[in-house]
């Protein structure tokens, strides 16, 4: 009788351990790191765009009670490229493709802060997907320009672009997921995680990942909610990497299975890639970009 409860004691006493150990090595990555989070200032997004002299324009709207925030960037009357972040991120994750030349030459960019990320309304991150689509939704009334609207998410963010489509049919005439979580329970949760829902001890580890695992936590249920794959029928190019070890790479073969009405489902595994992959392979996406314009 006694052994279980020094098991938990000692377990306990790793978990904290390592926190702290991850809370250290954080802090001491350099503050680079932890900006690439943390500071969504307008004026920290403007900066790259203002040194090569790229239009952009940053917009904020209510919705529901919350203030949600936006960034336009290049010409108005190009088809539109609207990007999803996935979570600890902001807009600010898809930096290197507002001033990349292959998709200014093809697209309008759009690119939203999830509700409780970067600056639309940042702490109060919404976990049920239906209202989190239903936040975004708004920013589609805004940018109509009567030419095609493209899809793109990363992680979570994949999995909001596949519950928009859901919920609004027609909303868009395509659609890119990036290592998405789609299939419910086919993803990494941390043992470490949990300490992050911890009241007290919760409070070592920085903000932005406290509000990921939040959300990380709903997403099980949330999945198992997304039941109208049939409403997809648009166009939609899954990538995913083979050594993905935090989103499997079973969730890209569950989608491909699921979207039975969509008339064209292009899949694309990377071998030997891992997760991020906005971040790691951007030579990749834009090659699909740049391939995919020439056959138009």
């Amino acid at each position: 009788m006694l052994v279980h409860p020094i098991t938990i004691r000692m377990k306990k006493k790793y978990y904290f351990g390592f926190a702290l150990v991850l809370l250290i090595a954080i802090t001491n990555s350099g503050c680079s790191a932890i900006r690439r989070f943390t500071d969504t200032r307008d004026k920290t997004i403007f900066k790259p765009l203002e040194k090569k002299e790229i239009e952009g324009q940053i917009i904020r709207y209510r919705a529901d009670g919350h203030t949600m925030r936006y960034l336009k960037v290049g010409v108005d009357t190009l088809p539109t490229l609207v990007f999803i972040h996935g979570a600890p991120s902001s807009l600010k994750s898809w930096a290197r493709y507002y001033t990349d030349s292959v998709f200014l030459s093809q697209f309008r960019m759009i690119s939203i802060d999830r509700p409780g990320y970067g600056k639309s309304d940042y702490g109060e991150v919404v976990t049920n997907l239906q209202r989190q689509a239903a936040l975004i939704r708004p920013v589609f009334d805004q940018i109509q320009n009567g030419k095609p609207v493209t899809l793109i998410g990363s992680s979570y963010g994949g999995t909001i672009v596949a519950r928009l489509l859901m919920d609004y049919p027609g909303l868009a005439d395509r659609a890119v997921l990036l290592s998405a979580s789609l299939k419910p329970g086919a993803e990494k949760v941390y043992g470490i995680s949990h300490l992050m829902k911890t009241p007290i001890i919760k409070y070592i580890f920085p903000k932005f990942l406290r509000l990921a695992t939040y959300e990380k936590f709903s997403h099980r249920e949330e999945l198992e909610k997304m039941v109208c794959w049939e409403d997809i029928r648009i166009p939609v190019t899954i990538i995913q990497g083979d050594a993905d070890d935090l989103i499997y790479l079973e969730n890209a073969f569950y989608a491909k299975e699921q979207l039975q009405n969509a008339p064209m489902v292009d899949m694309i595994i990377l071998p030997g890639r891992g997760h991020g992959l906005q971040f790691s392979e951007p030579e990749t996406i834009r090659e699909l970009f740049w391939e995919s314009a020439a056959k138009q």
